[in-house]
């Protein structure tokens, strides 16, 4: 119950009449016990469709800093691999690539934001140089919105809403000339944007233009990472229950058993229909109505 709801440990250890720690304490064990996303795969064999996102979240661990990578397949909504490293830094970045590239063949496109340092963007680069790489047109909206001021005052405001309009124009357009189109337009017209932040957002759009249109080459790439960014929002809304955890082995367990829960339990409200009823499992091939997430991760092999 404590997983798999919304309920806090707190909540459920009341409701049962236990302590706090009791709950806490069974969690670490069955989560001790519990596959890893790629011994999962190895049983269950699922079959995706090959586009995934990226994505990572820091987690708290002793007081310190630690991340949560993770992989999605973007069609099925499913986990094919995630990791708990000590930070969202290239060397961990490049041995979670490799990793999934070994545990997932099938991989035909790549989605992320553009990365802390633009990590994702070169170690992609590297090793997966014959794949697609598109850069999420929302975090880069975001990104202009953050680092382009509102303010009325600004001596810059007619020429910020300007690019504001135009960039979203760009990353919003249907076709790849209309985006094209823009860029070129903004090309000509840089002298026109002449505060240094205005000009910081022109030099990233110039460098990452062919990533954030890859979608229109590709049109099997999502232009969006939306779907791996609200696994991740889940994931963060359960941790943000637990605070802090004790020690790496105490987050790597309850993160296995959470995306072991979340892989098995289906969709009831997507937007799509053909999801609902259905688990990230079950779009990926894999028979689980009659199999209860719990029973398999107390007994996996059986």
């Amino acid at each position: 119950m404590f997983v798999e709801s919304k309920s806090s440990s707190r909540e459920v250890a009341r409701t049962f009449h236990l302590h706090q720690a009791t709950v806490l304490r069974w969690t670490h064990e069955l989560g001790q016990r519990c596959l890893s996303a790629a011994e999962i795969n190895h049983q269950l064999r699922p079959h995706w469709r090959g586009i995934v996102g990226l994505d990572g979240k820091v987690i708290r661990v002793a007081g310190r800093k630690m991340a949560c990578l993770l992989a999605a397949d973007l069609q099925t909504i499913d986990i094919p691999h995630c990791e708990v490293v000590g930070a969202e830094d290239e060397a961990n970045c490049r041995r979670f690539l490799q990793h999934l590239r070994q545990q997932v063949p099938c991989i035909r496109g790549l989605v992320s934001d553009l990365g802390r340092g633009r990590v994702w963007i070169k170690l992609i680069a590297e090793i997966f140089p014959e794949v697609p790489h598109q850069a999420c047109i929302v975090h880069f909206d975001r990104y202009v919105e953050q680092s382009l001021p509102k303010s009325e005052q600004s001596p810059h405001h007619a020429t910020n809403q300007l690019l504001r309009q135009l960039m979203k124009n760009l990353l919003y357009a249907t076709h790849f000339n209309d985006a094209e189109e823009i860029f070129l337009r903004l090309q000509r017209a840089q002298d026109r944007f002449r505060a240094g932040y205005q000009r910081t957002v022109l030099k990233s759009l110039q460098k990452h233009f062919d990533l954030l249109t890859a979608h229109f080459h590709h049109p099997e790439l999502d232009s969006t990472n939306n779907v791996t960014e609200n696994i991740i929002k889940q994931l963060d809304r359960k941790i943000f229950l637990l605070n802090d955890f004790d020690s790496a082995q105490a987050a790597l367990n309850f993160i296995k058993l959470w995306v072991l829960c979340y892989r098995f339990r289906p969709f009831s409200s997507s937007n799509y229909d053909f999801r609902n009823g259905l688990s990230p499992l079950q779009l990926a091939g894999v028979e689980t109505e009659h199999m209860d997430w719990l029973d398999f991760a107390l007994n996996p092999n059986n």
